[in-house]
């Protein structure tokens, strides 16, 4: 057996390794892909109308009850998140999704490469802060951040069928 073969653990839980870098590849991407159409697409609309009273009389005098009120003007405007400028409160709330979804992906590269327990904890930090986000927001942004967090739960378990338990009474 080749001598990175021994330290993966063989074989399968090599293949384990290639799906975890890419589940969490793919949950990196997808994550930011969502919060790119969190931020920038029309997702808040606002419609306002005027009403007017027109008249419906074809001969004069017209009598007072014969106006009916009828909507003269109609106005639709769609708005996103980022229409107003990303700053404040906003900018933090954005880099801090960002660094986590880039955590999401750097530990699960760094775990499928390495095995280091310390890149397997990045990954699991980071999955449950995207799940977090995603309870907290609830049925608005964080239904776009459902697909991120299936692929990143996903890299987990292939992560932790990777792990190699120690048996019991070995040294640390």
């Amino acid at each position: 057996m080749s001598a990175a073969m021994a330290g993966s653990g063989g074989p399968s839980a090599d293949g384990f390794g290639v799906a975890e870098a890419g589940t969490g590849l793919g949950a990196t991407l997808v994550g930011l892909a969502g919060l790119a159409v969190a931020l920038f697409a029309n997702i808040e609309m606002s419609v306002s109308t005027r009403i007017a009273t027109v008249a419906v009389c074809a001969t004069p005098p017209c009598p007072a009850l014969s106006a009916l009120p009828q909507p003269a003007q109609t106005v639709t405007q769609a708005h996103s998140l980022a229409s107003g400028g990303i700053s404040g409160t906003l900018a933090v709330a954005v880099a801090a999704v960002v660094v986590g979804l880039l955590a999401i992906g750097v530990g699960a590269v760094a775990h499928a490469l390495t095995n280091r327990r310390s890149a397997f904890v990045v990954l699991c930090a980071a999955t449950l802060a995207l799940l977090l986000l995603t309870f907290l927001t609830g049925f608005s942004i964080g239904l776009l951040f459902l697909p991120a967090d299936a692929l990143a739960m996903a890299a987990v378990a292939f992560g932790a069928v990777r792990l190699n338990p120690r048996p019991v009474g070995a040294p640390i």
